[in-house]
């Protein structure tokens, strides 16, 4: 569908005063199983968003593989163990 879409832009024939006018779109796309969160889901596609760009505009690319939560995610990308629960002194 995202490559439909690319495809369409291009080829759109938007004109302008001076002529025609080169279009294109770079697309990043992210897809996960059921109860993925949201904010996962965005911050996937716009990495792979950015990777269609630094890789040559013009193109679509799909998300690698996704965690299942945010919070899972910046542990994951910040190389950091899971928070540890602070120990409450009993008497």
């Amino acid at each position: 569908m995202a490559e439909r879409v690319r495809e369409a832009f291009e080829t759109s024939g938007i004109t302008c005063d001076e002529g025609a006018v080169d279009t294109t779109v770079s697309i990043g796309v992210a897809g996960g199983p059921a109860g993925t969160e949201l904010e996962v889901l965005l911050a996937a596609a716009d990495t792979a968003l950015y990777q269609a760009k630094r890789s040559g505009r013009n193109r679509v690319e799909a998300a690698e593989e996704l965690p299942l939560s945010l919070e899972n995610w910046r542990r994951k990308t910040a190389g950091l163990a899971a928070p540890v629960r602070p120990q409450v002194a009993t008497p």
